[in-house]
């Protein structure tokens, strides 16, 4: 009697232990969408299943191998009405179209909790600093306006900063640590991001992990374009449409930025005049620039040379975000640049104030 008791108590265990094979989630919309098209996807357009709303809802079902974050569209939207961390679990989503701020998903595992809680926290915080109303305003706002509601917007993003830290700090190897390691493994030190998925590859439900597959695969591009690895070699025609090879232009100078732009970014454009400063200050004593334009416009591209009085040479594949180089160096976001000697070794990355590359350039060029 003992024996079997103790049998039922296991098979109890195990059966409170199983987790489920697939996902389910229900979405509950209001009466403004009655016969309206719902899309379940990481993307509007990766979507894995579509599905009419019958009845004030719509069920998605089906089997997540790796937990990701997923999103539930209006056909023809762009917009997300709701976004979730999807495990194999059931998930309640109840949709209000009038106040999709009041939108709320219940069920998931711990990652979805913790989502919830930070949703909750950052409604809160909202209509506490009334950020809706400051970030209408700021446009508008002179520059001294501007820095105060900065002070107040850091200040209720500081809180969300840390009530993740300490949910980390909790549960290092967990799925919203990871989602974490993978938005902030490309600015990460190499031995710490190498540190960080030996950490979760150590965990047996991470092994086949897909997220954790990308930040290896991030490492692995970064890897060859450190401080200290020799440059990669490319070539590209400039404006005119002549070929013009990297190592023909470092081998003549002292020290060559790889300035990556475009025409269309703000930023670039706004920084061109500090950098046509330190161009003209150090260029007689071994300063170079090739820059690499992340355009597609080749007439906007060239307009954007002449506009901003950039003299030093300009290479594009006007790929746009494509560009060859970009995959290269792994640029994911312009302004970017890379440094490099005479000899072709990479001796710096990312500076991104004026400052910080006359530094720089004070150190190698005397």
């Amino acid at each position: 009697m003992k024996k079997l008791l103790l049998i039922g108590v296991a098979a109890l265990m195990v059966a409170c232990s199983t987790k489920p094979e697939g996902y389910k989630v229900t979405v509950n919309v209001d009466e403004n969408l009655p016969n309206d098209t719902l899309v379940f996807g990481k993307t509007m357009k990766d979507a894995v299943a579509t599905a009419i709303v019958e009845n004030g809802k719509v069920v998605f079902e089906g089997v997540v191998e790796t937990p990701e974050y997923y999103n539930v569209f209006i056909k023809g939207s762009r917009r997300p009405i709701v976004n979730l961390f999807l495990e194999n679990a059931e998930f309640q989503v109840n949709y209000n179209s009038q106040k999709p701020e009041e939108t709320s998903v219940k069920g998931g595992g711990m990652t979805q909790e913790f989502l919830n809680k930070v949703a909750e926290k950052s409604k809160a915080l909202t209509e506490e600093y009334k950020l809706d109303s400051l970030m209408k305003a700021y446009m508008k706002a002179t520059e001294e306006e501007k820095e105060k509601i900065k002070e107040i917007y850091n200040k209720a993003t500081e809180q969300i900063s840390k009530m993740e830290d300490e949910f980390i700090a909790a549960n290092p190897i967990s799925h919203y640590s990871l989602q974490k390691l993978f938005q902030e493994v490309a600015d990460m030190d190499i031995a710490e991001a190498e540190a960080k998925i030996a950490e979760f590859e150590a965990n047996v439900e991470f092994k086949a992990n897909a997220v954790l597959q990308k930040c290896k695969d991030i490492v692995a591009k970064l890897k060859p374009v450190q401080v200290g690895q020799p440059a990669i070699d490319f070539t590209q025609n400039n404006e005119k449409g002549e070929p013009v090879k990297f190592s023909d232009i470092y081998s003549k100078n002292k020290v060559t930025m790889l300035d990556c732009w475009a025409s269309w970014c703000n930023p670039c454009r706004k920084f061109n005049p500090t950098l046509v400063e330190i161009y003209k200050k150090y260029h007689n004593k071994g300063f170079e620039i090739l820059g690499v334009s992340f355009d597609e416009d080749g007439e906007a591209w060239k307009k954007g040379i002449k506009d901003d009085g950039l003299t030093w040479p300009q290479v594009s594949d006007l790929g746009g975000w494509n560009n060859a180089v970009g995959g290269l160096y792994y640029i994911r976001f312009i302004p970017q640049n890379v440094f490099v000697d005479q000899n072709g070794t990479i001796i710096a990355r990312r500076l991104d104030t004026k400052e910080k590359i006359e530094e720089l350039l004070e150190k190698h060029l005397n």
